[in-house]
């Protein structure tokens, strides 16, 4: 993991990020060995998801630098297919 604990799943550069000092919180399709690590919906048609957040340039977390990280539950595959933003100018 890039950011020490943190569950850092890659980087984005610099241009390909939400806008600067901004947190794009997302729920993808979540497959996990261990399903507590997914969350289920509530219409019990037993989809799983999992929190992704994406960050934009000049984002910190508890002194940690998470520009351009992109954050995923530790342990699960998620799929990033269908998520979009405008990237930063």
């Amino acid at each position: 993991m890039a950011s020490g604990s943190l569950p850092v799943a890659f980087k984005l550069p610099p241009g390909f990020r939400p806008a600067a000092g901004t947190f794009l919180p997302t729920i993808a399709f979540c497959f996990a060995e261990a399903p507590a690590s997914c969350e289920s919906d509530e219409g019990s048609d037993e989809e799983v998801y999992g929190r992704i957040l994406i960050a934009g340039s000049n984002v910190a977390f508890e002194g940690v630098d998470l520009s351009g990280d992109v954050l995923a539950t530790t342990g699960t595959t998620v799929s990033l297919d269908g998520i979009s933003f405008r990237a930063e100018s």
